[in-house]
């Protein structure tokens, strides 16, 4: 049962993350944001940060199982890949750095699909802690 649980739980959270990434609502953007997707990388970025820096902290006082590790830790490798996406992409963007803008959106929007994923398996160890 718990396996089911979890796959709900990715899915449900892929789901957000796409549909937060596809909707264009107004929001107050971020200071120095280049469009509307890239707050909403940013704020997917923020978000999981905040997610692994408490399960992390969960883990070093002894609350989270030591099999929870490496789910943290696989997790925090998809955040590093999709915030080095998110770099990547900005640079792009801003013309820093060469590359098709919008194979470098995909790319992104792939990581953070991965990045919601491994965030809901963070969050399954936790049991829904907050």
């Amino acid at each position: 049962m718990r396996h089911r649980e979890v796959r709900v739980a990715v899915i449900l959270t892929v789901i957000a993350v796409v549909f937060t990434i596809g909707c264009q609502k107004k929001i107050t953007p971020h200071p120095n944001q280049l469009n509307a997707f890239d707050g909403q990388a940013y704020d997917s970025l923020v978000s999981a940060q905040a997610a692994l820096d408490e399960a992390k902290g969960q883990y070093a006082s002894g609350k989270l199982p030591p099999s929870s590790k490496a789910i943290i830790n696989d997790a925090g490798a998809v955040y590093e890949s999709a915030r080095t996406g998110w770099v990547y992409w900005r640079d792009v963007s801003m013309g820093i750095k060469p590359g098709d803008v919008n194979e470098a959106q995909a790319k992104l929007q792939d990581d953070l699909a991965q990045l919601a994923a491994a965030i809901a398996k963070v969050a399954a160890i936790k049991g829904g802690q907050r």
